[in-house]
């Protein structure tokens, strides 16, 4: 009978993909949502909405850039 025993948090090799993948959730999950916020609260709502607007353009250009 085999046991498989799973691998520990500190088994696991940061390779180039895991690294990726904790800044994607870092910037993306927890930066970004966060500085968004705090960003709102400082500015009038005629200002936001030319931002948030704009958040849309400038992702389209950047995944254009990238992708």
């Amino acid at each position: 009978m085999k046991i498989l025993l799973k691998k520990s948090f500190l088994e696991v090799k940061f390779d180039k993909n895991f690294i990726k993948i904790l800044l994607i959730i870092l910037f993306g999950g927890i930066l970004g949502p966060l500085f968004l916020m705090i960003g709102l609260s400082h500015n009038s709502a005629s200002s936001t909405a030319v931002w948030l607007n704009m958040e849309l353009v400038a992702t389209a250009i950047l995944g254009l850039i990238f992708f």
